[in-house]
């Protein structure tokens, strides 16, 4: 899953098949994370990343 804002992905994604949810949409958007699969959660700098890991499961923890 990439967190980036969309100007930076526009200079490219880094994985294959990635998700882009920017981390400002991520409460908005849980629904389209499977939370059964596996996830790697990524940025540019690895900030946004540690913020948006705990929140792949929603605040229930379902």
């Amino acid at each position: 899953m990439d967190v980036r804002n969309d100007a930076e992905l526009e200079k490219g994604k880094i994985f294959k098949g990635a998700i882009h949810i920017p981390l400002p949409e991520l409460e908005d958007r849980f629904r389209e994370i499977d939370p059964t699969t596996p996830a790697v959660v990524h940025c540019a700098s690895g900030y946004r990343s540690g913020i948006a890991a705990p929140d792949k499961k929603p605040a229930s923890g379902h």
